[in-house]
């Protein structure tokens, strides 16, 4: 093999592994700025709250998925994220 070739080979494989460790700091960081809704049965659930009205919360979890709670259910919520357009 070359000495091109290897710097070639060496080149794409580091930016597979830079492009690998953003998507692993997205990830995590997403936890970092979570919402926490305590629902009065001892749960807890960490997400982004995307709605809120008179009688539910809607919280987006880590999966992607949103989770609608009835107010309620809900004992106490800690929002920890930048206020958001709900």
């Amino acid at each position: 093999m070359t000495h091109t070739k290897c710097k070639l080979i060496f080149k794409s494989m580091y930016k597979k592994i830079i492009y690998f460790l953003i998507c692993i700091l997205f990830v995590f960081s997403v936890e970092v700025f979570a919402d926490t809704v305590h629902l009065k049965n001892g749960n807890k659930i960490s997400g982004i709250i995307t709605k809120e009205n008179d009688d539910s919360i809607g919280v987006k979890i880590n999966i992607g998925a949103t989770v609608t709670f009835s107010k309620k259910d809900i004992e106490d919520v800690e929002e920890t994220t930048q206020a958001e357009p709900k």
